[in-house]
């Protein structure tokens, strides 16, 4: 998934860490092969090969070799209970909830990362009483973290467009899956664009795709037709609010410029 390659890369590069980005658990498996890494984040759902199977590939590696073992930390959605158990029972060492938080990830890289300081105590959130009345359906403090990974804004912005552009693909294919009854392409879908919600702060979009994940997994589609028209309802909302979010952008950024 673009957005949460792009979000996380970033995040590493302002933590002071170089990261490669790879597509799918075959990829990634070939480059620990290659590379002596201090930590691999690992995606869970991924095409060719997921997570759990390329965590159990290089573990399997590394018994062979005798090797040292290599710090494998899950990156999840974790929509459904016992996520996070399973990642462990794969073989990983720890696992983060996606979206990312930047201090959650600081603080895990300290852990498993020889010579990593342990961040300072982190401010306490907003409250979110103190966000725009009217902006409920995008998390403001969200897109502030975002634009503070990325003073000039570049990042935000291509989230945005990337984000406008892909969802209505999505909507497509979900209703593609629901009219087809194909229970898994309709979890699987949902997962990713849960995903992306998650990193732009689509706090109810991203509750919607929750629960079509959960529905596909009982293959009960009976609710799947009222959550996906709430969902492209709430898609038109969201989109107005991210437009504006970019016009204001790209103001910004002229305004820099003169």
């Amino acid at each position: 998934n673009i957005v949460n390659q792009k979000v996380a890369a970033c995040q590493l590069e302002k933590l002071g860490h170089r990261a490669d980005v790879v597509a799918n658990g075959l990829e990634a498996v070939d480059a620990v092969s290659r590379v002596n890494y201090a930590l691999v984040l690992m995606d869970c759902q991924m095409p060719e090969m997921d997570g759990l199977e390329a965590t159990a590939m290089i573990r399997k590696h590394e018994a062979e070799q005798a090797s040292r073992r290599l710090p494998i930390i899950a990156m999840t959605a974790n929509a459904m209970p016992g996520d996070g158990e399973k990642c462990l029972g794969a073989g990983m060492d720890d696992y983060l909830a996606k979206p990312v938080k930047l201090e959650h990830l600081e603080a895990t890289l300290a852990r498993w990362i020889p010579g990593q300081s342990v961040p300072d105590e982190q401010k306490d959130p907003v409250p979110s009483d103190t966000r725009a009345p009217g902006h409920d359906c995008v998390d403001s403090a969200v897109l502030a973290d975002l634009r503070e990974l990325d003073s000039s804004c570049g990042l935000l912005s291509t989230l945005i467009t990337h984000f406008l552009e892909d969802v209505p693909n999505r909507l497509t294919a979900l209703q593609d899956a629901l009219q087809q009854g194909d229970v898994g392409a309709l979890a699987r879908v949902a997962h990713e664009l849960n995903g992306s919600s998650g990193n732009l702060g689509v706090r109810n979009m991203r509750q919607l795709c929750v629960e079509l994940q959960a529905v596909g997994k009982t293959k009960d589609l009976s609710r799947a037709g009222a959550l996906l028209a709430q969902l492209v309802s709430e898609f038109e909302l969201v989109r107005q609010r991210l437009m504006a979010e970019h016009a204001t952008i790209a103001h910004d950024t002229l305004a820099d410029d003169v």
